[in-house]
């Protein structure tokens, strides 16, 4: 009973800290429809064309990447200092436009199966791989093995996908020489962070249209879930 209640308590912390990273859905198609941008909208049963939902994602990518830039100007007149905040901003910025992303073509990332196709396209616009066995989801357990050296692996999918992105986006930022130089490192920083976004931007677009254009059940990517869980009978 009491490792029960504490499983149900490491689970609804994670799921608490993801809901205050992500967008809001319903606010996220509000805007959308605001600014009359072509998306798979559950309440219109008239399906807007892959074309059209592609220019949508380009603009989506192209916001994504002008804040970016902004982040990683001001970011770089840190120099090593802000290098771990910029570290958890940019995961930040790329899980909200993998949402959005998301929300265009009609996968809505509040549900398990958006949240299975968000899974795939981090994936790849990270160029790492998706764990194929293992719990699902991500636990508070996981966490010191997400910043830690590899010889530590988290147990759960969503632990393992979200350790590997960390240490990529790590190397992606402090990779560079330059990056760890107050001031000097602003104009870079720009740069490097706007074409970071724009290209880990289209390698999820390009995820999530294949999906949108074979278009997969719930009980199909349920079914996906629960293999990758190891609990299926």
């Amino acid at each position: 009973m009491l490792t029960d209640m504490m499983s149900r308590v490491d689970d609804r912390l994670v799921a608490g800290w993801y809901r205050t990273m992500s967008v809001q859905t319903a606010r996220e198609r509000r805007r959308l429809r605001t600014a009359r941008r072509p998306f798979i909208d559950p309440k219109h049963e008239e399906k807007p064309t892959l074309s059209e939902l592609d220019t949508t994602a380009h603009w989506v990518i192209q916001q994504s990447r002008f804040n970016a830039a902004a982040l990683g100007g001001f970011a770089g007149l840190g120099g090593v200092a802000s290098v771990p905040p910029e570290i958890a901003a940019s995961i930040v910025a790329v899980l909200r436009l993998g949402q959005r992303l998301a929300l265009v073509y009609g996968f809505d990332p509040d549900t398990d199966r958006g949240q299975m196709a968000l899974w795939r396209a981090l994936a790849a616009g990270y160029d790492v791989d998706l764990p194929d066995r293992g719990p699902v989801g991500i636990r508070v357990t996981d966490l010191p093995a997400i910043v830690a050296p590899r010889a530590l692996a988290p147990r759960t999918v969503g632990g393992n996908l979200a350790a590997q992105i960390v240490r990529k986006s790590a190397w992606m930022i402090a990779g560079r020489v330059t990056r760890l130089l107050p001031v000097m490192s602003s104009g870079s920083g720009a740069i490097r962070s706007r074409k970071n976004m724009g290209e880990i931007g289209e390698r999820m677009r390009l995820v999530f249209r294949q999906m949108a254009e074979v278009p997969i059940s719930n009980r199909g990517l349920l079914e996906d879930a629960l293999e990758i869980s190891g609990r299926r009978e």
